[in-house]
């Protein structure tokens, strides 16, 4: 597992890991213990993702930085 985040006109930030299963936002109870990370995730974030790589997937997700909107990004 790797994390990296990268600073431009917004904050990405990417987790990487071996796993091939695609992340799906899901409704939990309130007495589940897991299933909450990438419900968070798109409901903190600008827009998320997943891509694939040869050795697993990346999980990326953005955020607009203070003082910028991110409207100027093409």
């Amino acid at each position: 597992m790797a994390l990296r985040l990268i600073k431009h006109r917004l904050l990405t930030c990417e987790v990487s890991d071996a796993s091939r299963s695609f992340p799906r936002p899901c409704h939990t109870g309130s007495t589940d213990e897991y299933g909450r990370g990438i419900l968070l995730v798109s409901r903190l974030s600008r827009s998320w993702g997943c891509r694939w790589t040869t050795g697993g997937k990346v999980v990326w997700a953005e955020q607009d930085l203070p003082g910028h909107d991110g409207k100027d990004l093409a």
